[in-house]
């Protein structure tokens, strides 16, 4: 590890893109043995995270150690989580990959995000709610707040959810609602007797189409 550390440390972009990946793999293979390297893998990462072709690599490394350290990785997530929540908001690229890679990784981390979600859920409805976002980057923001839903008690940011899945079903078109009327139906599993107060509103911005498709999903 010293030696590769080293070796990193003063790789250009292109060598630290397939040093970056490896090392997600190296970490994956000796799981929590990479206790002792942390921080100086923190240190890389801080050092090269401005580098948009590295970002993607960057995050696969973090989920990896994330799931080596298990419970120990909530020690270092404030500050990687100030980098990626950033990169919801400047990743301009055409495809946003490394958007979508910090959407995917908010999932992968499971329990070491969910005292943070007072920070991650406005980042992703303003991610939804983005009308100069793609598509495909909006849908995954969607299914992202659905796939926390599975894991982490949603309660106390249920109107700061439904509100503005609400207001993207009264938006003309097709291409949300289905996945914005998914994570409702989450929603209301969980939410139980909780939810009957939002069903008014539901309600009101749905079309017929809608309500059927929810009332189907939800048996509500």
């Amino acid at each position: 590890m010293p030696v590769y550390l080293s070796i990193m440390q003063s790789g250009t972009v292109s060598n630290l893109d397939f040093y970056f990946e490896k090392m997600g793999v190296l970490v994956q293979i000796v799981t929590i043995h990479i206790r002792p390297y942390i921080p100086d893998l923190l240190k890389l990462i801080e050092a090269n995270w401005n580098h948009t072709r590295l970002q993607e690599r960057i995050i696969g490394l973090i989920e990896s150690v994330a799931i080596s350290l298990d419970g120990e990785f909530k020690a270092y997530m404030p500050k990687l989580l100030r980098s990626m929540l950033a990169v919801l908001d400047s990743d301009m690229s055409e495809k946003h990959g490394a958007s979508l890679r910090v959407l995917q990784a908010f999932v992968r981390l499971g329990s070491n995000v969910e005292e943070y979600m007072h920070l991650i859920i406005p980042a992703l409805i303003k991610t939804c709610e983005r009308t100069d976002a793609p598509m495909n980057l909006r849908r995954a923001a969607i299914s992202t707040i659905g796939a926390l839903s599975r894991r982490i008690n949603f309660s106390d940011y249920a109107s700061r959810i439904i509100l503005p899945l609400s207001r993207i079903l009264a938006l003309p078109g097709q291409e949300l609602r289905p996945v914005a009327m998914d994570v409702l139906c989450l929603l209301a599993v969980q939410l139980e007797n909780d939810y009957i107060g939002f069903v008014p509103l539901v309600n009101k911005v749905s079309d017929n189409e809608c309500e059927f498709f929810f009332n189907q999903r939800c048996l509500i």
